[in-house]
């Protein structure tokens, strides 16, 4: 489950015209418990997924508690899945909004022992996030302008009562989009067109270029006009001469960008 799950429409995520109902979205945590209690992982799996998508598509402020509940529930799916680590931040996550809460099932074992250690005496650590243009930021249900630094979280923004944007955001993950806030970092890895400004200069230079050779064309041409005096077609060689020393250099140096810039590029 490390993937941020966010509804935006360029993304080509789809949601119902009409949000579902507040209740939907508890229905959806007790059907995961019901596929924990049965020992099935691959419902465990799809009822998660389900979780998700309810989650990103919820029309309401998702509540301290339901947010707790989502983590809980990424949490025992990580833990089934043998990602102990991914676990215990899920768990984590859960315990700092609901230290008393419980794991809700009887199996014991590993899988308890993992949600006993997740509580600890001391908050997680924040980071503040960038105000927003309009409307205002809630992290797990909390009404406030940061988020865990080093926990999965639930973030929505809201502006007079509605939700504009959820997101779900495991550790790791890219931080949540909305108006105001920064430009993603690229994922690791990911290629970055760094030729792209020698690329523009290598096109404005050329132009350039090629209208510094058509000036020298012209005025060149004009050595042959029979209504120009000796002394006009004199003072058009000094133009000529300079239009086209420039075009030629113009035109070496945007060869050179262009090398420059496919070298960088590839």
């Amino acid at each position: 489950m490390w993937f941020v799950v966010q509804l935006a429409t360029a993304w080509g995520a789809e949601c119902p015209e009409e949000a579902p109902d507040p209740a939907a979205l508890d229905r959806a945590v007790a059907l995961a418990d019901e596929a924990v209690e049965a020992l099935d992982p691959t419902a465990l799996a799809a009822a998660t997924a389900a979780l998700d998508a309810l989650l990103v598509c919820r029309g309401q402020p998702v509540s301290v508690g339901q947010a707790a509940q989502v983590h809980r529930i990424h949490g025992i799916t990580s833990f089934v899945t043998g990602d102990e680590a991914g676990a215990d931040v899920w768990f984590a996550a859960s315990r700092a909004l609901e230290p008393t809460g419980a794991l809700g099932h009887a199996i014991g074992g590993p899988l308890q022992s993992a949600w006993n250690r997740a509580v600890t005496d001391s908050p997680p650590e924040r980071v503040e996030l960038a105000r927003p243009k309009r409307g205002a930021l809630v992290v797990d249900g909390q009404l406030v302008p940061s988020r865990p630094a080093h926990l999965p979280y639930v973030f929505q923004h809201v502006d007079g009562g509605e939700v504009l944007v959820t997101s779900l955001h495991p550790v790791g993950a890219a931080g949540p989009v909305y108006p105001g806030s920064p430009k993603p970092e690229p994922e690791p890895g990911t290629p970055t067109r760094r030729g792209k400004p020698l690329s523009i200069a290598f096109v404005a230079v050329g132009a350039a270029s090629v209208g510094s050779l058509a000036g020298a064309a012209w005025t060149r041409s004009r050595y042959n006009d029979a209504s120009l005096t000796n002394d006009e077609v004199a003072g058009l060689l000094p133009a000529n001469r300079a239009l086209g020393i420039g075009g030629y250099a113009l035109a070496g140096t945007a060869v050179g960008l262009g090398t420059v810039a496919l070298a960088v590029e590839w």
